[in-house]
């Protein structure tokens, strides 16, 4: 691409990491700004797990046309295909945990018309009525997986660093507009760059509206509990409830309730859950963790990914519930948009 790009990325979570990966594999010169701690502490740090193509339709966008919500399938199939390479090639951990997810509906009329869906989109499932269904209606969906995400940054993000990626953590920035030009303005300073992504999850939007551009992404609050893993017999395959919008994933050493929608507290998913498998519940005990934090919901009802109206500023955010199931081709396609080789 002739003269290396040099790129700043606002935001260390699986977009930010994702598109940065991409961006260097293609000759970039990047650096990477995150506000937290360290990478991958935002909405993907305690989500379900689940690497899920079959629950690509936006939950809020019903009128969406079916052919957009299969673009969007296509997406995360890719994407659940390059992540598992990209994973293999790290050498994450948890490679061995069994392909599929689990879904359970309080209505087996919902569950039925659900199933419908699924099959006049493409997406394969069969019905489920197991132990695991806990007397629900039940469906199984063989192609989806599961994995660490917050593993995964971690790392991602060492890969980075040894590939020469800049990567600034405590590092809140802000775009600022000075003499008819853009600066990254971080730590007391303003640098220059090529090309400015922002990839901020939920704070994309403020990050985007003091230069007078309204990013059509929202926040919407998720929570999560983590458990020690008791010793008793539990579902390998992540399991969805439907109704409430969560989830319960078993990891090697601990179980995670995760997910809501409309919930202030993450105490809530205790109680769902407990109305779904009561004695896994009473086996868990006190959390070790409670947490909630901001997904970012697209009003559009699919990710915005692409270059902005603003010159040189890109953007790749409102991943929604999708953002461990789109991640990579997310950057993928964003960088194949901005080094200009076509989406393919």
């Amino acid at each position: 691409m002739g003269v290396a790009l040099n790129i700043a990325i606002i935001g260390g979570g699986l977009i930010g990491l994702s598109s940065a990966d991409s961006l260097i594999h293609r000759g970039a010169k990047v650096t990477i700004f995150e506000r937290g701690q360290d990478v991958g502490h935002g909405a993907g740090r305690y989500n379900s797990g689940m690497i899920h193509p079959s629950q690509s339709a936006p939950w809020f966008n019903d009128d969406m046309d079916i052919n957009d919500i299969k673009t969007l399938i296509g997406w995360a199939n890719n994407s659940r295909d390059l992540l598992m390479k990209r994973r293999q090639m790290l050498g994450c951990e948890d490679l061995h945990r069994m392909p599929g997810t689990l879904q359970l509906f309080e209505s087996p009329y919902v569950g039925q018309k659900k199933k419908t869906f699924y099959t006049e989109l493409g997406i394969t499932c069969f019905e489920y009525s197991d132990a695991w269904s806990f007397g629900h209606y039940g469906l199984e969906f063989l192609e989806d997986q599961s994995g660490n995400a917050h593993h995964y940054c971690l790392k991602l993000a060492e890969d980075l660093r040894a590939r020469g990626c800049q990567i600034r953590t405590h590092a809140l920035a802000e775009i600022i507009q000075q003499d008819n030009q853009l600066f990254v303005k971080s730590a007391g300073q303003s640098l220059t760059f090529d090309r400015i992504i922002v990839a901020a999850g939920s704070a994309s939007r403020g990050l985007l509206k003091p230069l007078n551009y309204e990013l059509p992404v929202r926040p919407m609050q998720g929570h999560a509990l983590i458990f020690a893993r008791p010793d008793m017999p539990l579902p390998e395959l992540p399991i969805m409830h439907w109704d409430s919008r969560s989830a319960m994933t078993v990891f090697d050493d601990h179980v995670r309730l995760s997910g809501t929608v409309g919930e202030d507290d993450p105490k809530a998913l205790w109680s769902i859950w407990d109305n779904i498998a009561p004695d896994i519940v009473k086996a868990l005990g006190i959390p070790l963790v409670e947490w909630s934090a901001d997904r970012p919901y697209s009003e559009i009802g699919r990710p915005i990914i692409g270059a902005t109206s603003i010159p040189h500023v890109w953007v790749n955010a409102g991943h929604g519930h999708m953002g461990w199931s789109l991640c990579t081709w997310s950057g993928e396609m964003l960088a194949r948009m901005m080094i200009g080789e076509g989406l393919l």
